[in-house]
């Protein structure tokens, strides 16, 4: 039985500087389904971090799903699910949602799986934004955009036969290969049989990969001719670093002044 629980917070225009959101979810147990929607501001912002935003904690059970919807400034979403087979992805039913959806500038989101089978999504709209997932376990997969300039995207993966994907993105014209400036890409998995995958363009960008283990690909797999790493402007730099055996990688840069490098150990 699928248990739904739905929190929708909204903020005037009027004294929307000083006013702060913040939602918690906590479930425990099978098949649940949250989604958190967000407008307006959170002012709530000091050396630590964010005081206030949205939190989905789901832990102790398998196929969950969780959404949250954000769209303001200075906003902070996290969704945490131990288990297997849990969702925080790119479809709710009867909506196009992504896990986390952001739209506006400086604004931070997470996602953090511990199990096997998960799949989590994200995107940031803005500028400025910060994207962190993190998964351990086996057959895992994350799906992080990017539209914007300044932002970082991080996704870390722990286990056997994950997958990640990162892609830049114009939102107006949601052409994968406009726009997005200056961004970090930082791509680690630990492990064997992972796949890495970004599709960015624009200048200045840094995407880094770093896969520890063996058989594991970073962009096009020249062989099988799947799989993209693919980056389209200028001032951009690339590098891959594998360590362990039966690696493959390969990188498409077009542009001027980039640099593109791969380490295989």
């Amino acid at each position: 039985m699928r248990n739904l629980l739905t929190l929708t917070l909204a903020l005037g225009l009027a004294g929307a500087a000083n006013a702060q959101n913040d939602a918690t979810t906590t479930q425990a147990g099978n098949s649940h389904y949250a989604t958190i929607e967000q407008t307006g501001v959170n002012s709530g912002i000091n050396g630590l971090g964010f005081t206030a935003g949205a939190y989905v904690d789901q832990y102790g059970g398998n196929s969950n799903e969780a959404y949250i919807i954000q769209d303001g400034d200075a906003n902070y979403g996290k969704i945490e699910q131990n288990g297997s087979l849990n969702h925080a992805r790119n479809v709710a039913p009867g909506n196009a949602k992504p896990g986390i959806r952001s739209v506006g500038d400086g604004n931070a989101v997470g996602v953090y799986q511990e199990g096997s089978a998960n799949e989590a999504a994200t995107t940031t709209i803005g500028s400025r934004n910060q994207t962190d997932v993190v998964q351990d376990g086996d057959d895992n997969s994350a799906n992080v955009g990017v539209s914007g300039n300044d932002g970082t995207a991080d996704v870390d993966q722990v286990g056997d036969q994950n997958e990640m994907n990162i892609r830049g993105f114009d939102s107006a014209s949601n052409d994968a290969l406009s726009l997005p400036n200056s961004n970090d890409y930082v791509v680690n998995q630990e492990g064997f049989k992972n796949r890495a995958n970004v599709m960015a363009g624009g200048s200045d960008n840094l995407i880094t990969i770093i896969q520890d283990g063996d058989q594991n690909i970073a962009g096009r797999d020249g062989q099988a001719g799947t799989g993209f790493l693919l980056v389209d402007g200028d001032l951009n730099t690339v590098s891959v670093s594998q360590t362990g055996n039966f690696h493959r990688a390969g990188v498409s840069v077009v542009g001027d002044n980039n640099t593109s490098t791969i380490t295989q150990n």
